[in-house]
């Protein structure tokens, strides 16, 4: 019998994923009385979770990979890797979604496709590498849209090669520079607007 913690890391799924399976009765627990801490048998919940041949019923799982530059495809095709050998594990059926792009954009075509997905109920399991590959910040926010609609989001949590500082540092980099260009360049249009007024106006 194990504790929560412990049977998140047995399972791949979150505490909050694992309270709403006891709210669903998609698990049992036990306690040794009103009020004391929920112990759970691993293989009584991995049998109520999965059918004999450990395959998910219903709906596929959904892998997400990201790299923020094409330099980084090698790490890329790591991360995609590692991910299938934890599904095939797991017995999951999977479909591949990647993108090549920050992860403080949020207008990648990947990302919203996985977005899609989960609104449309359409996967059982979101199984990425690491949380600030689907995105930088706002983690939680996606972590919630599962939640409400009965996706397990499922981290890995392996590590990569990749220096997770730089990454962000070119990220935020990136943001600096499309911002100070829109920001100049309507500078440049209102003074260009002016100079062409005031030609009007002493003509």
């Amino acid at each position: 019998m194990v504790r929560i913690g412990e049977l998140s890391q047995e399972i791949g799924r979150s505490h909050a994923t694992i309270w709403r399976y006891i709210k669903d009765n998609r698990i049992r627990y036990y306690q040794n009385g009103p009020g004391s801490h929920c112990y759970f048998d691993v293989d009584e919940v991995k049998n109520d979770l999965y059918n004999k041949n450990k395959v998910k019923i219903d709906k596929p799982s959904l892998i997400y990979a990201r790299v923020s530059t094409k330099e980084q495809i090698n790490d890329l095709k790591y991360q995609i890797q590692l991910l299938e050998q934890y599904c095939t594990a797991k017995g999951f059926t999977y479909e591949i979604i990647t993108d090549i792009g920050g992860g403080l954009n949020f207008n990648r075509k990947g990302f919203n496709v996985l977005l899609d997905k989960i609104l449309n109920k359409e996967v059982e399991n979101i199984v990425v590498n690491y949380k600030d590959r689907l995105t930088r910040f706002g983690y939680e926010i996606i972590e919630k849209l599962c939640i409400k609609n009965n996706v397990n989001l499922i981290l890995v949590n392996q590590t990569t090669d990749i220096p997770y500082e730089k990454e962000l540092t070119d990220d935020i980099l990136n943001i600096i520079t499309h911002y100070s260009s829109k920001l100049y360049g309507s500078r440049s249009h209102k003074n260009k607007k002016i100079v062409e007024e005031n030609k009007l106006l002493w003509s």
